[in-house]
């Protein structure tokens, strides 16, 4: 167990939580040690926190909140991880106008490994996604596949719920 820095304040991290990047993201190509984070009160949102350097932190969801589906990829689309296996999660650009929608990245999700405990974003040309609809989370349901769960880090208490009521961002 590790404590590290993030926009949390100290976190502490079991080894086995630690997700590696495979394939570094655009812009943050020094970064390759994240952690899965539930914050209390924030389903359906996880943040993925840079272990690195403690401001980055992406804003995460389940796909379906936003009306996504994601085909099964091959195994080369995301490079060499099990794409069978692939646990999907968008990056959500929370707008500067709070009229305006959160936005998922959904060309670009991001495939987490949990038998590896690797991730990558896999690109996708448009017509591979399925969009249905805006926005919908769903009270009370994080969403997430059975497999990643024992991954999270719950904060600021290790025995919150992962079924969290509230959709609150503190951003």
């Amino acid at each position: 167990m590790s404590v590290f820095a993030s926009r949390f304040g100290a976190v502490e991290i079991p080894t086995d939580r630690i997700w590696r990047c495979r394939q570094p993201l655009a812009g943050f190509e020094e970064l390759q040690r994240f952690a899965l984070i539930q914050a209390a009160g924030q389903s359906p949102f996880l943040w993925l926190q840079s272990l690195e350097l403690q401001p980055i932190a992406f804003l995460l969801a389940e796909p379906r909140h936003f009306g996504l589906q994601y085909p099964a990829p091959a195994d080369a689309e995301v490079s060499g991880l099990n794409g069978a296996a692939c646990q999907f999660l968008v990056m959500v650009t929370i707008p500067e106008n709070k009229d305006e929608p959160l936005r998922p990245h959904h060309l670009g999700p991001l495939c987490f490994d949990p038998g590896t405990g690797e991730f990558v974003q896999w690109v996708l040309e448009p017509g591979r996604v399925s969009v249905s609809s805006g926005f919908r989370p769903e009270t009370g349901d994080l969403g997430l596949a059975p497999s990643l769960l024992p991954r999270l880090v719950r904060w600021p208490d290790s025995s919150a719920s992962p079924n969290s009521r509230s959709a609150s961002i503190a951003a």
